[in-house]
């Protein structure tokens, strides 16, 4: 199954299916070695395809570090934002 542009992403190099899965699994705290256990169960995946993966979404994103890659999928909905429920609380 070849992966394709998601197009509706705030910038001009979108990410395919499988960046933005790998990118949602980092931002859930999961580790390369998880990402591909999870993967091998949907289709063939090795490390090196997985770290090639976050190699590109690191670079078409510009993140440099774990806490810029939640953000980052948090503000592409990919990620649950952490403060969902406080604002939920703060209003009740």
């Amino acid at each position: 199954m070849k992966c394709r542009v998601i197009s509706t992403l705030p910038s001009e190099k979108g990410l395919t299916c499988c960046e933005s899965e790998i990118l949602s699994l980092l931002s859930h705290g999961k580790d390369i070695p998880s990402i591909v256990i999870i993967l091998n169960s949907t289709r063939r995946s090795t490390r090196k395809t997985v770290e090639v993966h976050v190699s590109n979404v690191r670079r078409k994103l510009d993140l440099h570090n774990m806490g810029v890659i939640l953000l980052a999928a948090i503000e592409l909905g990919l990620a649950p934002s952490p403060c969902a429920d406080c604002r939920l609380q703060e209003a009740a």
